[in-house]
Parts: C-alpha cells; structure tokens; sequence
C-alpha cells in the first residue's frame, strides 16, 4: 500500500500542533511505511489480546441510550461494526444489548481466532459496508495514522440516521504535554499507540470529517465516568478493564421526524 506522508501531514496544517500527536511511519525513501505500521500494531495488539475492552456496564449503558435515540426516530437497526476489538468481547456485549449482529475487526491476524471478527484494517471500508450499518463503535482510534481519515471512511458506512460512538479518555490531554504534532514512530515495541488527541481535538476532526461529505454531526458527549467507581483505575493485568471517560455520539444527517422521549427513560 502507497500512502505519501506529506498526503497524510496536510490535513493537520491548519491545525492546533499542541492538541495531538501522530506517530508517523517513515520508510528509507521518506515516505510512509505501512508494513512497519501493520508490525506496530500487531505487537501492541498480541500483548493486550487478553483484555476485553469495554466494562459490560458501559456496554449496556451506551446501548440503551442508543436505542432510545433510534426509538425518536423510528429506527430499526439492523447490523454493527466495533473497529480494534481484539478478542471480540466487546462486539459481542454490543450485539447482547442492541439485538442485532455485530462484526468486530481488528488488523492482527489474530482477528481469526474470535467469533464474528475479521482481520482489517479499519483505515478502509468494504463496498457493502457504504451507508449500509447502522451502528459503528470503537475506543481505538487511538490506533490510527490518520484519525481524520479514519473518521470519514467510518461514517460513511452509516445509513441516515445511523450512529458512531468514539471513546475517550481524558488523560489523553496530561499526556500531549511536550508531545505534539506528527512525530516518527519509536521501533521500541512496547511504546504508545499511534495517535492522541484532546477533548477538543476530538470535537475538531469529528466536525472536519462530517464536512467532508456533509454526512455527519456530533450530537452529544456523554459523560461515562459515572459507570465505575471514582477510585478506580487502568489495570493493564485484568482483562476486565475498559473504562473510558467520555463517549462521542455522531449520527449521520436524517431527514426523519424525532419523537420526544421522556427524560426519565435516560436514567440508570
């Protein structure tokens, strides 16, 4: 695969260096190595294939607010996507909650050894994915080496009316302190992921991508602090340990009639 560095850096020109990194992978020739990206990620996925991502709490939290934002407009969803899933978990615990078939994806061929999860990179879109799924999760953006390219590929998977949810987690602004903008990627395989991005940084891209097609807006964020305890913290030996802080909610542009639902049909 042929991507250009300088095609990837220039969409980020105009934007905040201090709210991002993006780790670059640079071949002898200059330009972007994706077989060197594809190894990176691999290795970070083997060493973290026994956690299962997402606290089944979350999980069920995220899935009633999502079908009680279908049920305003009468929506009826029919399939989903989770991106960077690892060992499937939590494509499984989506699909429990939605009642619908989920497919996992993640880019290590250990993708094959998991029910309903294929090996892919989610940079790229199968043609019968384009406004075809109704339901796109993922907490691994932070894997991309281009999130705004990523975003855009992902939404346009959705129908009208269709919703991605982005994880985030609020450290990632502490940790962009003295480490920002797009910086070559270190060969030590046991460092960070691919990308970070501020609160606001998120809010930015999401928008840039929606954009791009005029296909997309973010509707809420929501605040998922709540769904584990205040003392807890990131446990990289369990294998229970997804906790994200906060959860971006994008829907693609309808032109459908939205019901009011009662406030109390949000709470716990």
């Amino acid at each position: 695969m042929k991507i250009k560095n300088s095609d990837i850096q220039k969409k980020y020109d105009n934007l905040n260096k201090n709210e991002y990194r993006v780790l670059s992978y640079t071949d002898e020739n200059g330009e972007f190595d994706y077989d060197r990206y594809v190894e990176k990620q691999t290795i970070i996925n083997k060493r973290k294939l026994h956690l299962n991502g997402p606290i089944e709490l979350m999980i069920k939290q995220l899935c009633r607010f999502v079908n009680l934002e279908f049920q305003t407009i009468k929506y009826k969803p029919q399939r989903g996507l989770c991106h960077g899933t690892r060992n499937g978990s939590e494509q499984k615990n989506f699909s429990k909650y939605l009642g619908i078939p989920i497919l996992g994806t993640d880019i290590s061929e250990t993708a094959t050894m998991f029910p309903n999860t294929i090996q892919w990179d989610f940079h790229n879109v199968k043609d019968e994915w384009v406004n075809n799924i109704d339901f796109i999760y993922s907490n691994s953006l932070d894997h991309s080496y281009d999130p705004i390219h990523c975003l855009r590929q992902w939404f346009k998977c959705l129908k009208p009316g269709g919703i991605c949810i982005l994880a985030h987690d609020r450290e990632a602004d502490g940790n962009l302190k003295n480490n920002t903008g797009f910086q070559e990627a270190s060969s030590d395989p046991n460092s960070n992921d691919g990308f970070q991005g501020s609160f606001h940084f998120y809010e930015k891209i999401i928008k840039i991508a929606g954009e791009m097609d005029g296909i997309t807006g973010l509707r809420y964020v929501l605040n998922t602090e709540y769904m584990f305890p205040g003392d807890a913290m990131w446990n990289m030996e369990a294998s229970n340990w997804g906790m994200w802080d906060y959860h971006f909610v994008i829907q693609k542009l309808s032109n459908q009639k939205r019901e009011e639902i009662p406030t109390k049909s949000y709470e716990k």
